[in-house]
């Protein structure tokens, strides 16, 4: 399709069950009637093709798109990111360029070479160099522009190497990054590289993960390029006596001792420092690392913390400490020595799992305190995938336990039975007790049951029940699970029902703001539930606090700003639908849900995150929800669509 027919599909499928008439989309899409029946004749076979649904053509009426809402949702993702994703492409091969020439630039750049090389306007290229200069602040970079001499970026040569290779954070889009990188060097170098850091694996018995491979590489091909450029890093005496005591320092030597008869070139001491440096840094698979104190200490007091914050039993779980231990180990090195690792999942993790990002984020915060240790975010990602990794686990282990009560008519014997089978199919039950129908109206007095599981028929009970065979054969096991699948999936509705409107009231949605910094946004949704009693006057000030520690944009212009739990007086939600998107750290933002929830431990602060999380995989819903023009419509729209899920 063309950009005008995949604009055309995305028009249908913003009004899907609705007619919308030919003279209408075609003044929409500025085009003739005759365009727009030409264009449907493409788009009827792909639905045909593609979806279970229909395009209707009625004289009169309009057309007609008939689809499934997951499909509606599928399609809708694809072709509103296909017909933008062109233009977003092209400017950021042409960010790309110009921060990469800027980069490897030994001098000023003027900005009529550069408008010219890439052929655009100053307006264009002053936009451009303004985002290039916003990244280059977070690598600790500065982009100098002086009247009649041109451009430049200052800073040291190991920080321009680390905005190198992590050129992907600018444009966000590593599948971009990668082939702009190989472009920089010939076939031959990359190689020659390869083989030899492929040899070092195997002589040492080690193996790095692929991501840490490939940094490896681009970090191995800069140093060689830097230095024939003389171009290079310089070491302090302590660091070099620091990294001589790792093993990996006799690796580098060797290493780029081998590269230099190659490539005819010499590496000072600086270079091996570094490129040893990054081995320390790099990380591995399938070793098991040395119990080292620091890692210990670190990992342990992780996962206490989030087992006290989430009442969920990350310490029990040994696995999860083994793979903290291979992580903090190479991330402790690289904090340690200044060497910046990008996670090309990160807003992906911010966005999927934000409940367990932000609370490592909070524990990071105090150990910054404590330990004077500053864990960059892309490692608290990381790290958000261990303990994520973790809850499956404890979740697939336990499921989620129900606490029942067995009321069987039959004698001891009977009763025994039927409890070991039950215990011995379905682990995640807890059987408090196996007693008679007349027993059974104290013991509900007396105990917290979730269900009863009944060999006789019983009168209707203020909780569910189910009557079962005392024998309990396959048909009966099946219709066991059927009942326990049908009872978690209410409980999520339930919960899900809930979760917003327990939290959210009309005086606190504040619809069509005019907010233009995120900070004044932060601050207006504070104070409003200040003013209201939910939180203590600090709580504005701790909002502001951790909004600058890390983003809390999670994707889809969605912001999910929050302040420290303990300046919480009742749990509270503050909503700001902005009349305009505006930046949020590395994204721009529409929808602000300013969180005030305590770490409960009950579930139900996961849930609300996870519910928000999944706003952003809706886009017609967030489209729908972010045009409501009341606080009570907006609330309505909130619910209703978590009713229909």
């Amino acid at each position: 399709m063309n950009e005008r027919q995949k604009k055309l599909m995305c028009i249908l499928l913003e009004t899907s069950g609705e007619f919308s008439l030919v003279k209408d989309l075609s003044v929409r899409l500025s085009c003739s009637d005759k365009t727009i029946r030409n264009d449907l004749d493409v788009i009827q076979p792909y639905i045909r093709k593609e979806t279970g649904g229909s395009l209707i053509r009625k004289t009169g009426l309009g057309i007609q798109l008939v689809i499934e809402n997951e499909e509606r949702d599928w399609l809708y993702q694809k072709f509103s990111y296909e017909s933008s994703h062109a233009d977003e492409l092209s400017q950021s091969e042409r960010l790309l360029e110009l921060a990469y020439k800027l980069l490897t630039a030994k001098g000023p750049m003027t900005l009529q070479n550069l408008s010219t090389s890439h052929f655009i306007t100053r307006s264009v290229l002053k936009k451009d160099l303004e985002q290039i200069n916003q990244w280059l602040k977070t690598m600790n970079l500065t982009l100098h522009s002086r009247q009649k001499v041109g451009v430049m970026i200052e800073g040291k040569e190991r920080l321009r190497r680390s905005a190198l290779v992590n050129l992907g954070k600018l444009v966000q889009n590593e599948a971009l990054i990668r082939p702009f990188l190989k472009k920089q060097f010939t076939l031959y170098e990359i190689e020659l590289v390869e083989k030899e850091l492929r040899n070092l694996q195997n002589e040492h018995s080690i193996t790095y993960t692929d991501e840490s491979f490939e940094n490896l590489l681009y970090h191995t091909l800069f140093i060689i390029k830097r230095t024939k450029l003389r171009q290079s890093i310089q070491v302090t005496d302590k660091e070099e006596k620091q990294i001589k005591e790792y093993e990996e320092y006799e690796w580098s030597k060797s290493l780029l001792k081998k590269l230099g008869i190659v490539f005819v070139a010499h590496f000072p001491v600086g270079e091996v420092a570094y490129l040893a440096l990054h081995l320390i840094g790099a990380k591995r698979t399938g070793v098991s690392i040395i119990r080292e104190p620091e890692v210990e200490r670190i990992g342990l007091a992780l996962i206490n913390e989030m087992t006290e914050m989430t009442n969920l039993s990350f310490n029990a779980d040994a696995n999860l400490m083994e793979g903290l231990r291979v992580h903090l180990y190479a991330a402790l090195n690289r904090i340690q020595y200044g060497l910046s690792v990008s996670n090309p999942m990160l807003q992906e993790i911010k966005r999927m799992y934000p409940y367990l990002f932000d609370l490592l984020i909070q524990i990071t915060v105090g150990m910054q305190d404590k330990w004077k240790l500053s864990i960059p975010e892309d490692e608290i990602a990381y790290l958000t995938l261990h303990f994520e990794a973790a809850v499956e686990r404890l979740q697939s282990n336990r499921g989620e336990k129900k606490s029942v009560v067995i009321v069987c008519h039959l004698g001891v014997g009977m009763s025994q039975l039927l409890q070991t089978k039950l215990e011995r199919k379905f682990s995640s039950l807890i059987i408090l007790n196996c007693i008679g129908r007349t027993a059974l109206h104290d013991f509900l007095t007396q105990h917290q049951v979730d269900f009863i599981i009944s060999t006789v028929e019983m009168e209707p009970q203020s909780i569910p029940h189910i009557v079962i065979s005392p024998l309990l054969n396959t048909e009966e096991e099946s219709k066991l699970e059927s009942f326990l699948g049908e009872m978690d999936q209410a409980n999520r509705e339930e919960r899900r029902n809930a979760v917003f409107s327990n939290y959210l009231q009309s005086d606190l949605v504040f619809v069509q703001h005019d907010g233009n910094h995120r900070y004044k946004v932060i601050e207006v949704l504070s104070n409003a539930l200040y003013e209201k009693g939910f939180v203590e006057k600090e709580y504005v000030h701790q909002a502001l606090i951790r909004e600058r520690t890390s983003s809390t944009a999670i994707g889809s212009g969605i912001a999910i700003p929050h302040g420290n739990p303990n300046f919480i007086h009742t749990p509270g939600i503050a909503v700001a639908v902005l009349k305009e998107p505006i930046e949020w750290g590395e994204e721009r933002v529409n929808l602000v849900f300013l969180l005030a929830l305590g770490n409960q431990g009950d579930g139900v602060t996961r849930e609300l995150f996870r519910e928000i999380s999944s706003i952003s995989e809706q886009p017609l819903f967030l489209k729908k929800l972010t045009e409501q023009t009341s606080a009570n419509a907006f609330i309505n729209c909130l619910e209703t669509n978590a009713i229909e899920k």
